[in-house]
């Protein structure tokens, strides 16, 4: 797979004043995203208005993005807003088939009702039998519509399964320097690859400079 590494803007969507996507817009979108050196877009995400679009449109836009951006950048893609588990199947091998490099799980539908491990255990190893082999996973911590958290037994069995590569919310330190309890075990069970948080592409340069990447699915 190629390698997903640095700075990952979540893709906005623009819409016309009939309320469709402005399909000339954001192929101008995606064009000032990769010029200003992104290494990788996150389409069809919250911040793509995802949980307002119809399984057809998400699907739509992911594979307009793959499209646009011809392989000059990596494109992952989610699409993931239902709570019953057809649902859930349905669109997430609907996005499968987009073309886009890696797929991101919305950590709050594996567990709607947040009723626990177990729940949470069943709904996604349901998703992983489904889903191909091959397609790179990432998990997604959304605070919409509840911010569904990790447990640390929870991350560390998701790392061991091997099908994620990355994981997008809470920081691995605290905004007062302090490193929030399991973040060590959290570093570990991704063999030394700490979470990564997505970052604006006009700010690509200076978060080059800052760090290594904001997000990261390793090879």
């Amino acid at each position: 797979m190629k390698e997903i590494n640095g700075v990952v803007p979540v893709m906005l969507t623009p819409f016309n004043e009939q309320n469709e996507i402005d399909w000339p817009g954001l192929e101008r979108l995606i064009e000032w995203y990769v010029q200003k050196g992104v290494d990788a877009l996150f389409a069809v995400c919250q911040s793509s208005e995802m949980q307002f679009l119809s399984l057809q449109e998400r699907v739509q836009l992911g594979r307009f993005v793959v499209e646009k951006t011809a392989g000059r950048v990596p494109v992952i893609v989610s699409g993931h807003i239902s709570d019953d588990i057809d649902g859930q199947r349905e669109e997430l091998l609907a996005m499968a088939d987009t073309g886009a490099d890696a797929l991101v799980l919305v950590t709050n539908h594996l567990d709607p009702k947040n009723q626990g491990s177990e729940v949470f255990y069943a709904t996604l190893q349901n998703l992983l039998d489904a889903l191909p082999q091959s397609l790179p996973l990432g998990l997604y911590e959304c605070p919409a519509p509840y911010r569904r958290l990790l447990t640390d037994d929870e991350f560390s069995w998701c790392a061991r399964s091997g099908r994620f590569r990355g994981t997008e919310g809470r920081k691995l330190r605290s905004g007062h320097g302090k490193t929030p309890r399991g973040a060590g075990r959290r570093y570990a069970a991704q063999h030394n690859q700490c979470q990564r948080r997505y970052r604006l592409a006009r700010h690509a340069g200076r978060f080059k400079r800052l760090q290594r990447g904001v997000y990261q699915f390793p090879s």
